[in-house]
Parts: C-alpha cells; structure tokens; sequence
C-alpha cells in the first residue's frame, strides 16, 4: 500500500473493507492520475504529470511543480519530513515504474 492508481479504481471501498491495513488506500495513500480532469475532479492527494509539469494535491492544497525524467521534482512546493518522503516515491515511480504514468486507454 504505497500508491493508488486513479485509473483503475472506481472508489468502491472494497479496498478499505477487505485490506489487513488500517485505512481506506483510495483515498488515504498518494493518488497517481494519469488524466488532469481526474486530478481536477478529485480530492485525493496525489500528482498529475506531464511533458515535465506536475500538479500536486499534498496537504488539501494543490502546487504547480516541474518534475524531470530522473524524478527530482522541483518548484515551490510543501516542506517537511513528509514532504520530503513523497518526492522520494515520486522519485522511484518515475525511474523504475515509468509504466505507471501517462494516458490509459479507455
């Protein structure tokens, strides 16, 4: 239970009643979109990214930061320890799972 994709949950709940875990993953853990009018349409905290743009929804606000290839995310965005945590998966979801991001058929 590190992410959730938006792309392919209905928000059913299952997750929450069935997980070992304490919790609700579709809408406690970071929410990676891969269209912006899901980001726009959502509460969840999570990312939008592309051509190198990335729209965060990180403590109910939403940042306009740059992210490059290599995942160092940078702009004016939020601080702290937790902060800090998410950029480093934001990191390893754009080098080693880059599968995860960008448009899903429909």
């Amino acid at each position: 239970q590190i992410i959730h994709l938006d792309a392919f949950c209905n928000e059913c709940g299952d997750c929450g009643t069935f997980c070992p875990y304490n919790g609700d993953p579709y809408l406690d853990k970071l929410t990676i979109f891969s269209m912006d009018a899901d980001f726009e349409n959502s509460n969840n905290p999570g990312f939008f990214a592309s051509n190198g743009d990335m729209k965060l929804r990180f403590g109910g606000e939403v940042y306009e930061l740059k992210v490059s290839a290599d995942g160092v995310v940078s702009g004016d965005g939020p601080s702290g320890p937790d902060w800090e945590k998410t950029k480093k998966v934001i990191g390893a979801i754009y080098t080693d799972y880059s599968y995860l991001l960008g448009a899903v058929l429909e």
